[in-house]
């Protein structure tokens, strides 16, 4: 699922399970067209000939609003998992009716200091909206994502959040169990483009002194080995701390990480005990989502379409 950040204005960069901190990021949003739209702008498929028709095919209807093909493959990609990116597109969409039917609101100051905490990521407001409008967005369009994803958060922490807590004697029986590794920790920063030709760019400029990794990087925390995409594992291992890595393609684009700090995990008992109960919220929160989302789709009518 998507966020947007500094460089592009949204990456999925590393697989990570949530933990309490994390559980309180709501996933990224992508735009949602009404179900009657979509036959508005098919009545309108004549006069614009630069679109494919394909985009405007109907892949699935939740309740009264559907989801096309071109919304898909706008998250996804041409060669991304289609069938993963419409299940993420159907769950958001249940989420923002649930959203709705409960009346949640969000202040409007919140949602505009999200959108200055995302400007201040750019050099400067300029590169801010050149961005954007690399992206087909809008500065009106990014903010009700924004919305959106603020909205969801406040559903998630009271249905998903508010209802998952691990006691003493969970952490004390997982700590007996003792299958524990001390992997070392490291902290990321990245760059992320969609474009090859771009990442390549501003990788030579950074080589040549032309341009700070700093300048474009954004500070992804601590992770262990094992948390980080396949890509970024098989890069990990011939970094140096503050070396820059050479491009790596992912599904979503190119990136470029960089190890800014390495943590030799040899933790104490308590520490141990944190890390286990992190561990065991992260279970416990990714089954409660997932009976969230079940109980939301018993009670919507959800259908695939199988387009040929």
């Amino acid at each position: 699922m998507n966020t947007k950040s500094s460089g592009r204005v949204h990456s999925s960069v590393v697989v990570v399970e949530f933990t309490r901190q994390q559980a309180e990021q709501a996933l990224p949003l992508h735009s949602i067209v009404l179900y009657s739209c979509i036959f508005v702008v098919g009545l309108f498929l004549s006069l614009l000939p630069s679109l494919s028709a394909d985009a405007f095919r109907i892949v699935a209807v939740v309740n009264d609003e559907a989801i096309t093909e071109g919304e898909v493959e706008e998250l996804v990609g041409p060669k991304g998992d289609f069938s993963s990116a419409l299940n993420y597109l159907v769950e958001e969409i249940l989420l923002l009716q649930e959203v709705k039917r409960r009346q949640i609101e969000v202040d409007q100051e919140i949602v505009n200091k999200e959108l200055e905490k995302i400007k201040e990521r750019f050099p400067s407001e300029e590169d801010f909206y050149r961005q954007l409008q690399k992206e087909n967005l809008t500065a009106h369009q990014l903010k009700k994502n924004l919305e959106k994803q603020l909205l969801i958060q406040k559903l998630v922490r009271k249905e998903v959040l508010g209802r998952v807590s691990v006691t003493p004697d969970e952490v004390e029986e997982k700590l007996s169990e003792g299958n524990f590794s001390d992997e070392n920790s490291y902290r990321l920063s990245e760059i992320f483009r969609k474009e090859k030709k771009e990442i390549e760019k501003i990788f030579q400029k950074i080589k040549g002194g032309e341009l700070k990794f700093d300048e474009l990087a954004v500070d992804l925390g601590y992770f262990q080995k094992q948390e980080l995409t396949p890509e970024f594992q098989v890069v990990l291992p011939g970094l140096k701390i503050g070396e820059l890595s050479k491009p790596i393609k992912r599904e979503d684009g190119y990136h470029l990480i960089c190890i800014t700090e390495k943590k030799e995990n040899e933790r104490n008992p308590e520490e141990l005990r944190e890390a286990i109960r992190g561990e065991l919220f992260q279970k416990k929160f990714s089954q409660r989502y997932e009976e969230f989302i079940a109980e939301l789709k018993k009670n919507a009518y959800v259908e695939i379409k199988n387009n040929e």
